[in-house]
C-alpha cells in the first residue's frame, strides 16, 4: 500500500537557556591577638545559581541568585572573598541575623537586555566594569572591588539602565544611569564612557556624576612589544560641602 507523508512548518523564535551553580566555602583563622573567650576563626559560605534565557536574537533575561552565610557576622576576614554592592531595588532579604552568624539571600543580577540593532539596552541589576585598577578604583566607580578582596571571579550587579552603542571593532560608547545606594538624591549616578580602539592602543574617556561628585577621567591601554601597559587618571570635584572645609574640594 503506497504511503505518503507531507510536513509543512513555519519559522519559530527559539528560546535557549543557560543554567549554572557554584558553591564556595572559606575558612579563616587568625594566629595573632589571641584573647581568652574570643573567636580567632571565621567562616564564609557562598552559594550562587545563575540563569540566562535568550528569546530569539532580540531579548535576553539574566538572573543570579545568591545565598551567603558568615560566622561571625562582622568578621573582617570575609572582605577578602566577598564585597556587596549598595542596592536600591528591594531584591534581598535576611535569612538569619544572630549574634554569632548572619545569612542573606539576594539577586546579585536581575536584568533584561534588548538588541535594538544599532544599540543595546539593558535594564535592571547588572555588572558594570569601567576600570582595571587593583588597589585604587580610579575609573571603576559603580561597584568596585574592595582593595583587600582577593576573590574577584564574580562581580555584583548595580541597579541601573545601560545603553551601549557600538562604534566599530572594539570601539563603543556606554551611557549608564543608576542608583548606587538607598537614596536617589544622594546616590543617583549618570555617566558615559567612550572606548576607542587604535590598533594596539585603546583610549577611553569618561565623565559623569557619582554620589553628587563630578568626575572626569581617561585611560590608555597599549601593547609595548608584548607587554601590556595601562594607565588611568581621574579628576573629581566633590559635591559634599564638608570637603570644602577641609580643603578637599577636588581630587586627582
Amino acid at each position: 500500500m503506497p504511503f505518503a507523508l507531507f510536513v509543512a512548518g513555519e519559522n519559530a523564535s527559539a528560546q535557549t537557556g543557560d543554567l549554572g551553580a557554584s558553591l564556595r566555602f572559606f575558612q579563616f583563622v587568625s594566629f595573632e591577638d589571641m584573647v581568652a573567650d574570643a573567636r580567632n576563626d571565621s567562616e564564609l559560605g557562598i552559594f550562587r545559581v545563575t540563569e540566562s534565557l535568550e528569546f530569539g536574537k532580540t531579548i535576553k533575561l539574566e538572573a543570579h541568585g545568591v545565598v551567603d552565610f558568615s560566622s561571625p557576622p562582622a568578621g573582617a576576614s570575609s572582605s577578602l572573598a566577598l564585597s556587596r554592592s549598595r542596592y536600591f531595588l528591594p531584591l534581598q532579604f535576611d535569612i538569619s541575623d544572630r549574634e554569632n552568624n548572619f545569612s542573606e539571600a539576594r539577586l546579585d543580577r536581575f536584568n533584561i537586555s534588548f538588541n535594538l540593532g544599532k544599540a543595546a539596552l539593558t535594564i535592571g541589576r547588572q555588572p558594570v566594569t569601567w576600570g582595571e585598577s587593583y588597589f585604587w578604583p580610579a575609573l571603576d566607580l559603580f561597584a568596585p572591588f574592595s582593595p583587600e578582596q582577593i576573590d574577584r571571579d564574580y562581580k555584583s550587579g548595580v541597579d541601573s539602565v545601560k545603553l551601549n552603542l557600538p562604534l566599530g571593532n572594539l570601539s563603543e560608547l556606554e551611557v549608564i544611569g543608576g542608583i548606587l545606594g538607598s537614596s536617589f538624591e544622594n546616590d543617583g549616578t549618570l555617566g558615559a564612557l567612550l572606548r576607542w580602539n587604535l590598533g594596539n592602543v585603546d583610549l577611553g574617556f569618561m565623565g559623569g556624576s557619582f554620589h553628587r561628585d563630578r568626575v572626569a577621567g581617561l585611560f590608555l591601554s597599549a601593547d609595548l612589544r608584548g607587554t601590556g601597559v595601562r594607565g588611568e587618571l581621574t579628576y573629581t570635584s566633590s559635591g559634599d560641602e564638608r570637603d570644602s572645609i577641609i580643603d578637599r574640594k577636588s581630587v586627582v
